[in-house]
Formats: structure tokens, C-alpha cells, sequence
């Protein structure tokens, strides 16, 4: 017998590939930009699961809103931003077929213009004694990226400053301690032109904090 199939995945390493036969969910086809109905169906500490009604479609299905894409900012606790039963607006961010697996977000689309490829060369001259003034352009959860220039640079350059490097206190939630637009003073702490990776500190050398 004949039939009709769709290939969902191929590992050539394995030799294998995952086959179906049944039709394309129209999940897999949206905008991700669109927004969608859904109701909170139950709450986990990594996420929120969501029955989603697709809109212009009206197939409905369960997906995972991730804790890191309910919020703009970090949340400590779920319970405390949605609740189930809730109503929410979801985009679609991607579909596993083979595992059955629905990613949504509850944040808005956002299209990030790519880092200017600049020659970090000059910061391998400053000291790391030496303080920079920069400026936040993006947080993350795991530090705080800071546009910074070496002196005799006509073009800033894109730095990290690692949660560990922001404050000599312990720093939970980065937004606790910067916000996007803050101006900051920052150490090259170190640099990998080839790789194109600038590592910052906000915080004092150890040498400068003896000599206090």
C-alpha cells in the first residue's frame, strides 16, 4: 500500500527519520507575530501551560508559556504575575511535532538589530584597573550588556558584565540593580577579538579595593 507522508525529523548520525501521516498542524504555520487566545490551564514553576484557540482557525490546543516568556523582566514567582483560569494573548514560538510540543510566549515580538562587528584590538590596551564609561543597552538573566568604547575608538563596542561582576553583593535580579539606558562605569576585565567577546565589571579591582 501507497501513503501519503511527511518527514518531522532526520538524524543522519542515527540513520533514523521520523514520519507521519497525518496532516501539518495548522499551529505549525502561523505568524509568530500574531497574537492568540488562551486560558491558563495550570502552573508549574518553569511555566504556564495554556489551552490556546488559534485565532482566524479555531483549532485549540495546550502549549507552554516558559517563565522567561511571560515578562519582559525576570519573575521570581510565577503564582504571583498569572493565575489559572486566567485569560492571555500568546504567540506562537515553535512546534515539535515529533514530541508534541507547543512553545508560546506571552511577550511581545521583538526583532534585534545585529551587533556592529567592531575591532575590540584597542581594549586589549587599557588596564583593568582603568574605568570606562558605558552605557546599558540589554539585560538577560545571566548579566547586563553594556555599550562601551576604549579610548581613541571612533565606534562603541558591545561588552558583557556578568551577574557576578555587577555589584560586590550577591545580585538575584539584575534589574534589582540596572536598567536599560543606565549610564555606568565598567573595567575590561577581559578580550577576545578573534571571537569577538568584551568582558566587563562593574566592580572594583582587586588590587584598587586594597589600596583604599
Amino acid at each position: 500500500q501507497e501513503v501519503q507522508v511527511r518527514v518531522l525529523t532526520v538524524d543522519e548520525a542515527a540513520g533514523k527519520m521520523d514520519l507521519s501521516m497525518l496532516e501539518q498542524s495548522p499551529f505549525a504555520r502561523v505568524d509568530p507575530a500574531t497574537w492568540h487566545q488562551g486560558v491558563v490551564k495550570r502552573l508549574q514553576p518553569y511555566g504556564a501551560f495554556v489551552e490556546v484557540t488559534l485565532s482566524g482557525n479555531g483549532a485549540i490546543r495546550e502549549g507552554m508559556v516558559h517563565v522567561a516568556q511571560i515578562k519582559d523582566r525576570p519573575i521570581k514567582n510565577i503564582e504571583d504575575e498569572i493565575e489559572v483560569g486566567q485569560e492571555v494573548q500568546v504567540r506562537v514560538v515553535s512546534v515539535d511535532e515529533a514530541a508534541g510540543k507547543l512553545s508560546l510566549s506571552m511577550k511581545e515580538l521583538v526583532v534585534r538589530e545585529p551587533v556592529p562587528q567592531v575591532d575590540l584590538t584597542p581594549f586589549e590596551a587599557v588596564g583593568q584597573e582603568e574605568w570606562l564609561d558605558g552605557t546599558v543597552v540589554s539585560i538577560a538573566v545571566f548579566g547586563a550588556f553594556v555599550r562601551v568604547a576604549a579610548p581613541g575608538m571612533d565606534e562603541p563596542a558591545q561588552g558583557l558584565v556578568h551577574i557576578t561582576q555587577i555589584s560586590d553583593d550577591y545580585v538575584e535580579n539584575i534589574g534589582d540593580v540596572v536598567s536599560v539606558g543606565d549610564d555606568v562605569k565598567v573595567r575590561v576585565v577581559s578580550v577576545d577579538a578573534e571571537s569577538r567577546k568584551l568582558g566587563l565589571s562593574m566592580i572594583a579591582a582587586q588590587s584598587e579595593e586594597e589600596g583604599a
